[in-house]
């Protein structure tokens, strides 16, 4: 038996909480997949001194974009889940998140081709790079928001229906 067929209102906690359950799960993975990426990145992609690789991992420590990736997924994850949205399909879970890091990886790379200045080209790309993440925190803020009040009603309705049982 699938544990989304449990009836919602047999399950012990809240919405809210499964909701944050979900999230935290999936940002965990995210993170560690963050530090094996990083890692690789600097120990096996790059030829620098040890210096400049400390430099490269806390910037990239500072670019969490695989750990908003994924909190953004888990909005749709939610949704699909907990609130038994139809239209949260796994195109339309993915759909953001491939959105800003596709758009974070290709500002990256077209910065570096275009500008042939090293430290020029870095200092633009990390400018255009925080500029997309902050976007992309602006929109995990705002959704989680929403989604957190349908959660909060939903719990409500649940608690409410309960209570007219007794």
């Amino acid at each position: 038996r699938n544990w989304r067929d449990i009836p919602v209102d047999a399950q012990p906690r809240s919405l809210q909480s499964r909701g944050a359950a979900i999230t935290v799960a999936m940002v965990a993975v995210a993170l560690g997949f963050t530090c094996c990426e990083n890692l690789l990145y600097v120990h096996v992609y790059s030829q620098h001194e040890l210096l400049l690789k400390a430099f490269i991992l806390i910037e990239r420590a500072l670019a969490p974009v695989h750990v908003i990736c994924a909190a953004i997924q888990s909005i749709g994850v939610c949704r699909h889940v907990l609130e038994k949205d139809e239209k949260a399909t796994m195109g339309n879970i993915l759909k953001p998140a491939i959105l800003l890091h596709g758009t974070f990886d290709f500002v990256l790379t077209a910065l570096s081709f275009l500008i042939h200045d090293e430290v020029a080209a870095w200092a633009t790309a990390t400018v255009v790079a925080f500029l997309v993440m902050f976007a992309g925190i602006f929109y995990l803020y705002r959704e989680s928001k929403a989604q957190r009040e349908r959660l909060k009603s939903l719990d409500h309705q649940i608690t409410v229906d309960q209570s007219s049982l007794i």
